[in-house]
């Protein structure tokens, strides 16, 4: 399968490379105040511009940082918990879920890449169903993977964009 970029992907690599600048498995708290992020993305999804939720990046970077920590890859938590508590706890009232999740591609480029040859991931990606997202990203030199990629997307009721 050979990998085109589209404006969506695009937007998608300008919201992680926020994240590259992570240098240990502590959050990056780049990911939650770059603006330009949301515009980048949501206009490539042709969302309103405000599509950035702090909580769903906070519940994404939560999730890249236990990977991280624990040197693992899956939608599963080290504490068994899923994408829905996760994002529950950080109090988003969600009706409609999806995440990707990454680990071991050294750039924006390779994961996206990874993420759109993928059915399942570009799916999310693509999807007009979620009206928000938050990403996250860690990095653990000392884990087999280095690099752990989270993306989470959700529509909700009474959620505001931020």
């Amino acid at each position: 399968m050979t990998f085109l970029p589209s404006l969506k992907a695009i937007s998608v690599l300008v919201a992680i490379t926020a994240v590259l600048s992570a240098s240990t498995v502590a959050a990056s708290s780049e990911v939650a105040g770059d603006g330009s992020n949301s515009y980048m993305t949501n206009t490539a999804r042709n969302l309103r511009q405000e599509g950035s939720s702090r909580k769903l990046q906070r519940a994404a970077q939560s999730h890249s940082y236990d990977m991280a920590r624990w040197s693992f890859l899956g939608h599963t938590g080290s504490d068994g918990s899923t994408i829905e508590n996760r994002i529950d706890d950080e109090g988003f009232y969600w009706y409609d879920v999806g995440e990707n999740v990454a680990a071991g591609q050294a750039s924006v480029r390779s994961v996206m890449e990874s993420w759109m040859n993928s059915r399942h991931h570009r799916a999310n990606i693509l999807s007009r169903d979620y009206r928000m997202f938050g990403c996250g990203y860690a990095y653990n030199p000392r884990s087999g993977y280095d690099h752990f990629w989270t993306q989470d997307f959700a529509s909700g009721n009474g959620e505001a964009c931020n």
